[in-house]
């Protein structure tokens, strides 16, 4: 999941960890939490 954007001016272009918690409701599926880590743009840290 990559995100691009700018906070308070400061562009912004990584490749975030993001953990989510879904719940049911009513036979839907609801995101019942969200968070998102700063992650990093250089790939070739991963190996």
């Amino acid at each position: 999941m990559g995100s691009k954007f700018a906070y308070k001016g400061t562009p912004n272009n990584d490749l975030p960890t993001v953990i989510s918690i879904f719940k049911k409701v009513g036979g839907s599926w609801k995101i019942a939490w969200m968070q998102r880590s700063t992650g990093q743009s250089d790939m070739s840290l991963w190996n």
